[in-house]
């Protein structure tokens, strides 16, 4: 059976109860066997909801073990990357030094190219009229933390800026 059966068998017994309510005395009849037939349910509903905590906790126990090796496959990677990048530049400095700028061999050619150009903003500069706008770009974003605390001591939200609920999480402890 699973939780949401065992959910709809205690709203089950719930109606039952009510129906099982004399109503001139307002006791339950046959309240023990409900009593014990609620005691079994709600044994049920645990036992269901903590099988699924210990699976969940499996689950997190494999994920942690995943996240772990891919930590240790990153820093392998980095650290071949960073030989090849190291080969890499002893290599087209050395032939920039012989002035040797391409190489044909059976498996490759090589050949030191011109770098690229690159522009950006100076971070010094704080006067941006000098820059036609055509070739600025303007980010705009709500410092989020600064208006939640705002916002705790105002009751009105601005225009423009929308409520986010998030939802409820289950902690286990």
């Amino acid at each position: 059976m699973n939780l949401y059966e065992i959910t709809e068998e205690m709203d089950r017994l719930d109606d039952l109860m009510m129906e099982c309510v004399d109503e001139e005395t307002g006791e339950i009849v046959d309240s023990e066997e409900l009593e014990a037939l609620e005691k079994e349910i709600e044994d049920k509903f645990e036992d269901k909801v903590e099988n699924i905590i210990k699976y969940a906790l499996n689950i997190k126990a494999e994920i942690d073990g995943l996240k772990a090796e891919e930590k240790r496959l990153k820093a392998m990677r980095k650290i071949k990357e960073n030989k090849i990048a190291r080969l890499t530049k002893f290599t087209k400095d050395m032939m920039e030094k012989t002035g040797k700028l391409k190489i044909t061999t059976p498996i490759k050619k090589i050949a030191v190219k011109k770098g690229t150009v690159s522009f950006d903003l100076d971070p010094t500069l704080t006067d941006f009229r000098s820059i036609p706008k055509e070739f600025l770009k303007i980010d705009v974003s709500l410092k989020k933390a600064d208006f939640k605390k705002y916002a705790k001591t105002h009751d009105e939200i601005p225009e423009g800026i929308i409520e986010v609920v998030k939802d409820t999480t289950l902690k286990i402890v």
